[in-house]
């Protein structure tokens, strides 16, 4: 059965395994959801639920088959210039 690979394992709380996802993909710079789905021990379906999450709140960007790290906003302030005679 699909259920059978995760029948033994403890489930964690979605906010405990998004936290997890999250160390793994800025210690990483990106990941599979392949990879993450073994690592975390979940299945695929709930690592793809947690990065469209994790997306929606603008923590990371998806991409095909995963996710990388967002670029933190840098501050831009225009320069101002003023005439001064």
């Amino acid at each position: 059965m699909a259920g059978e690979k995760y029948e033994n394992k403890i489930s964690i709380l979605p906010a405990d395994r998004r936290k997890r996802i999250m160390q793994f993909i800025e210690q990483n710079e990106s990941a599979q959801i392949k990879e993450l789905a073994l690592k975390i021990e979940v299945s695929e379906a709930t690592i793809r639920r947690d990065l469209e999450y994790l997306s929606s709140e603008k923590l990371i960007k998806r991409t095909h088959g995963g996710a990388v790290i967002r670029s933190p906003s840098t501050s831009y302030e225009p320069l101002v210039l003023i005439n001064q005679q």
